[in-house]
């Protein structure tokens, strides 16, 4: 009887009855049209008070357990690792337990993870998906993080395609890059690999350079791929012009390799990534980035998929995020 003892206490500090703090306990509060401030009021007084809901309790009460699924591609990476940290800050703060998992970008392991999650009856799942068609059986809501598929599901993604297209194009007006270009690229499956070549294309073609002539090295979003095909780009003699590197795994690929045989970049070579890193503010080599907004990206998928459980009839929708350009070639 402790808890509703509890209640009845946080009742009379909020002003309210005990059965309207139950209602925002038990995320009924919309439903039953109890105000904004009241709620708000409510769980100021939870908040700064020892109050700890029963859990299991409350599951069986309403059918959710205040849980979410994060699978991520490569937890090893700056980007994924910071995209699981901020998501799983903010849905602490929001009343519900993150479980983040990696898929390890393999297809398979993704479906096993879905499946595992859906075990462990989590109320909704983020995904950067490995898929180009979704086949998974999770019956819950589903928001697709980094990349998007087939499914009618909403995506929380950066602007690949624009941010792309913003950082060639300032390059090429600095006469940094011109039709003597590479392009390093990740699985061509996904979505976002798409996006930044279609960026990339459209940028080269309106200043006149026609995308068909570029070399491209497609592979899969790893620092051994960017390393492979570092290797092939300077074994055909390519020694002045420009390389884009599609991810930060491939441009630390890349990196590694001049590392690996000892040489220093060229001069003539600009090299140029979507995704920032911290450590290349220390290169003696500038690397022109896009940098994504990490924060806004996991906030915004959290938000939504916890929109989707309160909200059983919610839209699907494509949330946008917005990127930043790192010049670095002549200083920011």
């Amino acid at each position: 009887m402790a808890k509703s003892e509890t209640i009845v206490q946080i009742a009379e500090a909020a002003g309210v009855s005990a059965t309207t703090v139950s209602m925002v306990i038990n995320g009924k509060a919309d439903k039953y049209r109890i105000s904004k401030k009241t709620q708000e009021k409510v769980q100021s007084v939870i908040a700064n008070s020892s109050f700890q809901p029963n859990q299991h309790a409350r599951s069986l009460r309403t059918n959710k357990t205040m849980t979410l699924g994060l699978i991520v591609a490569d937890l090893s990476t700056h980007y994924f690792s910071n995209i699981a940290k901020t998501a799983e800050r903010h849905a602490r703060k929001q009343g519900y337990q993150l479980l983040i998992v990696d898929s390890d970008n393999n297809p398979d392991n993704e479906r096993t993870l879905v499946e595992q999650l859906h075990l462990r009856g989590v109320d909704g799942i983020i995904v950067a998906t490995t898929q180009s068609r979704w086949s998974n059986g999770f019956d819950g809501p589903v928001v697709f993080l980094d990349r998007g598929t087939n499914a009618q599901q909403s995506v929380v993604a950066t602007n690949n395609r624009d941010a792309t297209y913003d950082l060639v194009s300032a390059l090429i007006k600095a006469e940094l890059i011109d039709d003597n270009v590479r392009y390093i690229g990740g699985d061509t499956n996904i979505t976002t690999a798409q996006e930044r070549w279609q960026g990339f294309a459209d940028a080269l073609k309106d200043n006149g350079i026609n995308p068909r002539t570029i070399v491209r090295y497609d592979g899969s979003f790893s620092s051994e791929w960017g390393s492979e095909a570092m290797q092939a780009i300077h074994d055909s003699g390519f020694k002045n012009g420009a390389i884009f590197m599609g991810a930060q795994m491939l441009t630390e690929g890349v990196l590694s390799w001049w590392q690996d045989q000892g040489l220093s970049i060229p001069e003539g070579i600009t090299l140029c990534a979507f995704d920032d890193h911290p450590f290349l503010n220390y290169l003696n080599v500038p690397v022109s980035t896009v940098e994504q907004d990490i924060h806004g990206l996991a906030t915004a998928a959290v938000d939504q998929v916890i929109q989707h459980i309160q909200d059983e009839n919610k839209k699907s929708e494509q949330h946008i995020v917005p990127a930043r350009l790192h010049i670095r070639h002549g200083g920011e």
